[in-house]
């Protein structure tokens, strides 16, 4: 409490408005003025009670040169150079402020540059975007045409899970199973169209390849059963198209190409309930 109180004292004026400082106070002025008029007057008078009888206006004129000569450098001292010390203290406060407000409009204008030039660099973004967007679309429309006129079974599917997300119109053709059968049943569907014992060697594949240990295209060749329940030879081969973060294959291609002299061939989808 005493440290704050003696904080206070120090700075009595500290909130004081800079537009009129203490010393400028009227009731101040007015008690400089009248105690210099005073004390300059009461000197000057004794003065003259020491000083020969005079004419009237030499003794007027000798009242005002002295009582000029006591009170200037009073006022001078008290009145005068406070307000010269003020003006000049604002003067130097509005230089400042003016170097501030010169500072301010200079990164205000270049705050603004740098606003629209990120504007139009995040339009340009946007335009390029949707540039690479259409043509991205296109590629995939071109690439998806493609691979459903290939004339080989292709799926895209998870090696771990054996779940497919892509299967090409060939299966129906060659198989004549549904691309969306493939995708509903996964593993099972393997399960469906590969003999038991070549079902062992593709896993057995499809293992090496999800544990990394083979970063080449396997193949092998194996029977695949057909819708109607007729085995025929495929040769296979597959191929990582996807790694996780740990380099590790997640998706893979399975390419399935009839190598029988007579490949499969079916004109539509097989009837519900085949899987």
């Amino acid at each position: 409490m005493n440290g704050q109180r003696g904080e206070r004292s120090e700075h009595p004026h500290e909130g004081r408005s800079e537009s009129r400082p203490r010393y400028l106070s009227p009731l101040r002025l007015f008690v400089i003025i009248a105690f210099t008029v005073f004390t300059g007057e009461f000197a000057v008078m004794l003065v003259l009670a020491l000083l020969p009888e005079m004419a009237t206006v030499t003794e007027a004129l000798l009242d005002g040169f002295m009582i000029t000569l006591l009170v200037t450098p009073a006022l001078v001292l008290f009145l005068i150079r406070p307000m010269v010390v003020h003006i000049s203290h604002r003067e130097i406060l509005e230089e400042k402020l003016r170097n501030v407000n010169d500072i301010l409009e200079d990164r205000v204008t270049e705050r603004t540059a740098e606003l629209m030039a990120a504007n139009e660099h995040l339009k340009r973004e946007i335009v390029e975007r949707k540039t690479a967007e259409r043509g991205l679309s296109r590629s995939a429309d071109f690439i998806e045409m493609v691979l459903g006129a290939a004339p080989c079974i292709l799926a895209i599917y998870d090696v771990n899970t054996m779940k497919c997300s892509f299967v090409n119109d060939s299966i129906t053709r060659l198989l004549g199973y549904s691309p969306d059968d493939v995708i509903i049943n996964g593993e099972k569907f393997f399960r469906e169209i590969f003999s038991p014992e070549d079902f062992d060697s593709f896993s057995d594949l499809n293992s090496r390849m999800a544990a990394g240990i083979e970063t080449e295209i396997l193949k092998c060749e194996c029977q695949l059963r057909t819708a109607d329940n007729q085995l025929h030879r495929f040769g296979i081969s597959l191929v990582a198209l996807l790694t996780t973060a740990e380099n590790q294959p997640k998706d893979a291609l399975l390419a399935a190409v009839p190598i029988s002299a007579s490949p499969p061939h079916f004109e539509s989808g097989p009837e519900p309930g085949v899987l």
